[in-house]
This record gives structure tokens, C-alpha cells and sequence, in this order.
């Protein structure tokens, strides 16, 4: 009896082996019979039969297994976004490429995407399991197919604004095409690293986004672009040095970039290296001067420049301190108003209805005044009364260079009662009691 007891017992459980052999071959053939009828029943009965043999000692690490599991998972997927797509699309619709593309997209971005996880990771563990052979090379052929829904999902995220949902599948993505050995001089490679590391940003996780973008860096993709994110980055988290660091060495990559050129001025200027920033302005200004006839936006950016450039000199002529306080006038104020003004006026004659460009020139001769009057107190009485008169007019002619571009600007910002102050001031200092009035005066 003994014997027929141990006998039992090995027909029965080869019998248990037979019967989860056959849940796997029970699945590719219900899941062949869906593909050729689209009966959804022979659908659901495969992914019966598949997921029995998924948990059964026996059959859940064959390769083979794991292979049908990945097609029938990925079967179920393609079908949902099928059915979503017809209802998106609606009956007696036409069937033109926009009415598509459409239906299309409103498939991934309301299709549920575990299928499609469950297959991409049974397709992996066949690679895994067996990396040679028929089952594995087949396998990495419907990664591709997945890899490419995963695409197609993370792109119409994005741009619908799911910004969450975009980065996790674009790093799904990335992720396995590098894990794949993918080239990254393939130009689909470099533009799903680029969507990975914009939708990390979008997201404001700055250390996913600064893994990618320095991603980016190491292999030259996206050319000065990442470069100018990974500063903007740094400085969203005060990092002004890693701020530097990384657009001096994007500037070493691409010295003619005009948006590096700015950012690395910025960076100058925060740290009052002054000769540094003034340097590169004029780079930057004879970078756009030199491709000859400059678009609206290039002509707005190269009087921005020039009024950044007169702001730095204008900061060394009238130098003041942590609280605003003046310091002593410089030993070369004259060159640094001189240049000042210069391009102060570059700046106007491309915009002259700016509001900051006129306030600024008007401010600095304005403050020319009260520097020669300063000059005038400082002296002592028998000196002073010997050049009241002269230095007096000096001055008053200074606010009166001030005046047309003060008016302007006041003009240009409306009622500003800080700038009316000023005006008022210098119609005082020059004797215009009749302009004055009219300020002053009820309307």
C-alpha cells in the first residue's frame, strides 16, 4: 500500500505540474482566439488562465510564463485604449487625422495604466530569466512596442498640464532605454531625456531635474539649454555658486550663447564684480550687433543690455551703501558717469518710451546736481562765495538735463508720488513755480 500511496502521490502532482503547464499554454491560445475574433471573453480567459500560472510555484519563474503574461497584459492595455478612442471619437464621426489624434489622446490620458505596468515588468523578468533565446529577443521587441504607450502617455500628460503623472512615465522611459544600452546619440534618446528632466522641473523636483539636466551636460544634448535651467535652479534655491559654476562652464562649451552670456553676467553682478559683468554685456551686445538686422526681440534685448551696462556704471559713479546710504564719490566718477550716460541713451534711442530707461538717465543727471552742490557746501565759506554763482548754474543746468526725462517717465507711470517728489524739487531748485502749480493743482 505503501507503494501505491507514494505512486498517488507522484501522479497527482504531475498532474498539478501538467495542469499549470497548461494555464500557460491555455492563455496564448485563449489570447490567440482574441486576436483573431475579438471576442472579449477569450480575452478574459487568458488573463484567467495567465494569472493562475503567474502564481504557481511551478510555472511563475519560466520565462515562457512570463512572456505570454507581458502579451496578454499589453493585449488588455491596447484594447482599453481602443474602446476609449471609438468613444471618444463618437458614431458616424469623420475620421480625419485631427479627429484622431484627438480621440487618440484622450485614450492615454484616461486609459489605466496597470496593465501596461504589469506587462513592461514581465517582459523585463523574461530578459532577466533568460537573456538569450527566441522568448528574450521577443520580449525586448514588445518593450519597445510598451516603451512607445509609455511615450504616448507621458507626452499627452504634459501637455494637458499633469505634470506628476508626465515625469513618472518619461523616467520610466529614459530610464529603461539607458538601461537597454540604447545610444545616447539617438536623437529619440535625447529628446525623452529633455522631456524627463522639464517635467521634473515642472513638478519643482530640483534634484530629479538636476540629475537629468547634468545628464544632458555629459552628453551634449540639448546644446546651451540645460546649462540655463540648471542656473535658474540653483538660484530658485539660493545657490548663487553652483549658479556660476555651471553657466562658466556652459559659457566654455558655448562662449557666443547670448542667454549664458547673461546669466553669467547676472552672477557678476550679485558678487559687485562689476568689471567682469560690464565685460560681458558688450560681449553680449557685440555677440547681437554682429548677425546683422536684429529681430523686435533682439532689439529689446539689446537695450535691455545697454541699460543694464549703464546701471553697473551708474552704480560705481553714485556708490551707496547696505542701506541705501551715499558713500563718497569715486576718483573716476567722471568716467563712470560719462559711460553711464552713454549707454543710458544707447538704450533710449532703441526704446525711448521706457519708463526705467528715462527715469534712470533723468535720475543720474539729477544726481549730478546734487553732487556739484555737494561739492559747493564742502567748500569752505570765502571759496564758496567766490563760486556760488558758477557752480549753482552747473547745477541747475544738470537738473535741467534731468527734466524732460523725469516728465517722461512721470508721464509713462502715471501719478508716482516718489518721482512727483522729485519733480516737484527740481521745479523748486530751478525756479519754475509755474510747472510747480500745475502739478499741484486739483484736476
Amino acid at each position: 500500500m505503501k507503494k501505491i500511496v507514494v505512486v498517488l502521490g507522484l501522479a497527482i502532482a504531475a498532474c498539478n505540474a501538467y495542469a499549470q503547464n497548461n494555464n500557460v499554454v491555455s492563455a496564448n491560445r485563449h489570447l490567440s482566439d482574441f486576436i483573431s475574433d475579438h471576442d472579449t471573453t477569450d480575452l478574459k480567459d487568458a488573463k484567467t488562465a495567465i494569472d493562475l500560472a503567474a502564481n504557481n510555484d511551478k510555472t511563475r519563474n519560466e520565462p515562457k510564463m512570463f512572456l505570454y503574461r507581458g502579451q496578454v497584459y499589453e493585449t488588455i492595455y491596447e484594447t482599453q485604449l481602443s474602446t476609449l478612442s471609438k468613444k471618444a471619437l463618437g458614431a458616424g464621426a469623420k475620421l480625419d487625422q485631427a479627429s484622431l489624434q484627438k480621440a487618440q489622446t484622450e485614450a492615454y490620458l484616461h486609459a489605466d495604466t496597470a496593465a501596461l505596468n504589469t506587462a513592461m515588468y514581465s517582459y523585463i523578468k523574461v530578459i532577466m530569466l533568460e537573456p538569450k533565446g527566441d522568448y528574450a529577443d521577443e520580449a525586448r521587441r514588445a518593450l519597445v512596442q510598451c516603451g512607445g504607450h509609455m511615450m504616448n502617455k507621458a507626452v499627452c500628460d504634459y501637455n494637458a498640464g499633469n505634470y506628476a503623472s508626465a515625469f513618472g512615465f518619461f523616467e520610466q522611459v529614459y530610464l529603461g532605454m539607458k538601461a537597454q544600452g540604447v545610444p545616447d546619440t539617438m536623437s529619440q534618446y535625447r529628446t525623452i531625456l529633455k522631456s524627463t528632466a522639464a517635467s521634473a522641473l515642472k513638478i519643482k523636483n530640483y534634484p530629479k531635474a538636476i540629475t537629468y539636466y547634468n545628464d544632458m551636460v555629459s552628453i551634449k544634448a540639448g546644446k546651451e539649454d540645460p546649462y540655463v535651467e540648471l542656473n535658474q535652479i540653483y538660484l530658485m534655491q539660493g545657490d548663487t555658486t553652483n549658479a556660476l559654476a555651471i553657466v562658466t562652464k556652459g559659457r566654455a562649451v558655448y562662449p557666443d550663447d547670448i542667454s549664458l552670456i547673461n546669466d553669467e553676467t547676472n552672477g557678476y553682478i550679485w558678487r559687485n564684480q562689476n568689471d567682469k559683468a560690464a565685460n560681458n554685456l558688450q560681449l553680449a551686445i557685440d555677440k547681437l550687433n554682429k548677425g546683422g538686422n536684429l529681430t523686435a526681440d533682439q532689439k529689446d534685448l539689446e537695450a535691455r543690455l545697454y541699460f543694464i551696462l549703464g546701471t553697473i556704471y551708474d552704480k560705481q559713479a553714485n556708490p551707496r551703501d547696505a542701506k541705501n546710504n551715499d558713500l563718497p564719490m569715486p576718483a573716476n566718477y567722471a568716467d563712470m558717469f560719462q559711460k553711464a550716460d552713454t549707454n543710458y541713451k544707447m538704450a533710449l534711442v532703441i526704446s525711448p518710451n521706457d519708463f526705467d530707461f528715462n527715469f534712470n538717465i533723468g535720475a543720474l543727471y539729477n544726481n549730478r546736481a546734487k553732487y556739484v552742490y555737494d561739492q559747493l557746501n564742502a567748500l569752505p565759506d570765502k571759496e564758496q562765495a567766490k563760486k556760488s554763482k558758477i557752480m549753482e548754474d552747473e547745477a541747475k543746468g544738470w537738473l535741467k538735463k534731468a527734466q524732460p526725462y523725469l516728465e517722461k517717465a512721470y508721464s509713462l507711470h502715471g501719478d508716482d508720488k516718489a518721482l512727483r517728489g522729485v519733480l516737484l524739487r527740481l521745479y523748486a531748485s530751478t525756479g519754475q513755480e509755474d510747472k510747480a502749480k500745475a502739478m499741484t493743482s486739483p484736476k
